[in-house]
């Protein structure tokens, strides 16, 4: 039974590894066109394109590796049963489920692969080549500066800032709000200008008021002209440098959701992303489960139906996870189901037609 179950994987592996390749190729290339233009305006050197490429390689190769288990599963037991395997298995007394058990294992050696790159180096490398985008290929002068700043700090704090200067470590137009654990507004600062320096903000022209237990009345107001801040917030937490929701792994998210909601801020979409970065690698395994029985069922269609049945179902995939995205994002649905949402409907639809099949 090993040596089965290896012939079976090494049958899978080919195939998954040339479809891995190609739909990666594919994507860099439309995304090289979709850049083409922004490379020549700017004069980006040869080895920064590149390296912005390189950097990018990670994150695509997570989207698309759904994509090659499913179209691996079709060409691989397809081909096994265009050329009667699947029957002579069949015949020697090996079950339908025990034939499927070397693609299910390695569709969870996939998953959890994917997992890992979606924790580790895809989101890492993917805020690396925006860096490489923004700063060296755009070369913004002004990259330093924030405008509008909507921040949440730690416990239960909230910062609206005018503008921020990363480079000289100033801002002006400061309102941080301390929220109760009620989240009714408990005190207020505010200051025209502050700057970091010695390990804490200084504030110039402000004032500092106190909220009766209601958050609506003004109890006290403390005017001050210069005064000493030492807030855990550093320069770096307003700096620009702000990852966005796909540059962060599970940890980092979960850490700034907690900051989101210890001010009040809703954390909607930031839940829905959590809850996807777990979600979406568990895509292999549900392509394994619906490409077995489309493998099976149609042994004879070759592979330019494979990757028509490919598509299709990935693009109904795709429309589904879009669809629970929006649905979480929005607050129609809790943004677990709505996440896991694709994986239940196609992975039970994958194990109805392997019963049907079966029989």
């Amino acid at each position: 039974m090993f040596i089965l179950s290896r012939y079976l994987i090494r049958q899978f592996l080919k195939p998954f590894l040339y479809s891995l390749l190609i739909f990666s190729a594919i994507i860099i290339v439309s995304e090289l066109f979709e850049k083409m233009d922004s490379f020549m305006r700017y004069k980006a050197p040869l080895f920064l394109a590149l390296k912005y490429f390189l950097y990018r390689i990670p994150y695509w190769l997570v989207k698309v590796t759904p994509i090659a288990t499913l179209l691996a599963t079709l060409f691989s037991l397809g081909n096994l049963s265009h050329n009667n395997e699947i029957t002579a298995m069949r015949a020697a007394g090996i079950n339908l489920y025990r034939i499927t058990i070397p693609f299910i294992i390695i569709s969870l050696v996939i998953t959890f692969v994917s997992f890992y790159f979606n924790e580790t180096l895809s989101p890492k490398m993917f805020f690396e080549a925006n860096n490489i985008y923004r700063k060296k290929i755009k070369r913004r002068k002004d990259y330093h500066l924030s405008y509008n700043l909507i921040l949440a700090g730690q416990k239960r704090r909230k910062y609206s800032i005018g503008k921020y200067n990363s480079k000289i470590k100033k801002m002006s137009n400061i309102s941080i709000d301390q929220f109760s654990k009620n989240y009714t507004l408990q005190t207020q600062i505010y200051a025209q200008q502050g700057k970091y320096a010695k390990n804490s903000w200084i504030f110039y022209n402000g004032v500092i008021r106190k909220f009766d237990i209601e958050g609506k009345k003004i109890l006290d107001e403390e005017y001050f002209s210069k005064k000493h801040f030492y807030l855990p917030e550093k320069p770096k937490d307003f700096s620009h440098e702000q990852k966005k929701l796909e540059e962060m792994n599970s940890k980092e998210l979960k850490k700034y959701i907690l900051k989101l909601e210890n001010t009040g801020i809703p954390a909607h979409r930031e839940l829905m992303q959590l809850h996807l970065n777990i979600a979406f690698p568990f895509s292999n395994l549900v392509m394994i489960f619906l490409g077995i029985p489309f493998a099976i069922i149609n042994p004879r269609s070759g592979k330019i139906m494979g990757f028509s049945i490919s598509f299709f179902t990935s693009f109904l995939y795709w429309g589904m996870l879009s669809l629970g995205t929006a649905l979480g994002e929005n607050k129609i649905l809790h943004p677990l189901p709505s996440a896991w949402m694709a994986n239940v409907f196609f992975i039970s639809l994958g194990l109805f037609l392997l019963v049907k099949v079966k029989k």
